[in-house]
C-alpha cells in the first residue's frame, strides 16, 4: 500500500482538499504527477469528503493508478504552503 504525507491538505481558501503520494515523489515524478486531487475531483465538496471521511478512512489510487492511499485525517495547509 502506498504511503500518504501528513495524509492530505485542506487549502480553506479554495475549499479543495490534495493528498501526496510518497511513492510517486520518491521515484523523481513531477509535482503534478504525485499530488492527487481530492476534492472537487474524487468527492465534490469538502462537505462531501468530510462525511466520507468520519465514517472510514478513504482508499484511493494515486494518480499513476500503481499505488493504494489510506487517507484518515485532513491537515490544513500552512501558511505559504505552495498548492499543487
Amino acid at each position: 500500500m502506498g504511503k500518504i504525507m501528513e495524509n492530505c491538505w485542506f487549502f480553506l481558501d479554495d475549499q479543495t482538499v490534495w493528498a501526496v503520494c510518497v511513492d510517486c515523489m520518491e521515484k523523481g515524478l513531477e509535482r503534478e504527477e504525485y499530488w492527487i486531487n481530492v476534492v472537487p475531483d474524487r468527492f465534490l465538496s469538502f462537505d462531501v469528503f468530510r462525511k466520507e471521511i468520519n465514517s472510514a478512512p478513504i482508499k484511493m489510487l494515486c494518480n499513476a493508478k500503481k499505488h493504494e492511499l489510506l487517507i484518515s485525517r485532513v491537515w490544513f495547509s500552512r501558511k505559504k504552503m505552495k498548492k499543487p
